[in-house]
């Protein structure tokens, strides 16, 4: 076996590196920092970078040391990953229903203008939020994928 994993884990990372440039070249961050209006989508992507520095470190252990290392806490994070991406949807979603509608004057165009703003910020909030922790859950479970196969192998 050897470091077989730990590389698999290095090329994902610099995957992750690649797709984190482009999506910064593209203004992809920008874009979510400032559409999301509970800044969740950014602490799902610090959680995440976090996290896979941790999932990194013990599938180096495992592979230096051979060694079973524990994986409950990065399981953990993940599943609260996609909670968090829902919390997120419903704030956005309450941020969109909630007082948007009732302050719409029919006979005054700028109440509809304002009322449009809030929807799209609200629902920006909502797509956000979801697609960056449905993301981070599903990149966290394949680098776990890869740590737990190469520990059950041992």
């Amino acid at each position: 076996m050897g470091y077989a994993p730990f590389n698999r884990w290095i090329g994902f990372a610099l995957l992750n590196i690649l797709g984190g440039f482009y999506l910064f070249q593209y203004g992809v961050f920008s874009l979510i920092i400032s559409s999301d209006l509970t800044y969740i989508s950014f602490g799902v992507i610090v959680i995440y970078l976090i996290t896979t520095a941790s999932i990194g470190y013990k599938t180096y252990k495992h592979c230096k040391w051979q060694v079973l290392v524990p994986t409950k806490l990065e399981w953990f994070v993940r599943s609260e990953l996609a909670a968090l991406g829902l919390i997120g949807t419903i704030i956005g979603l309450m941020f969109v229903l909630g007082p948007t509608f009732a302050n719409i004057n029919p006979q005054a165009s700028e109440t509809i203008t304002e009322a449009l703003s809030t929807i799209s910020l609200g629902v920006g909030t909502a797509l956000w939020t979801t697609i960056t922790a449905l993301m981070g859950a599903i990149l966290l479970g394949v680098q776990l994928m890869n740590l737990e196969h190469s520990q059950n192998n041992v």
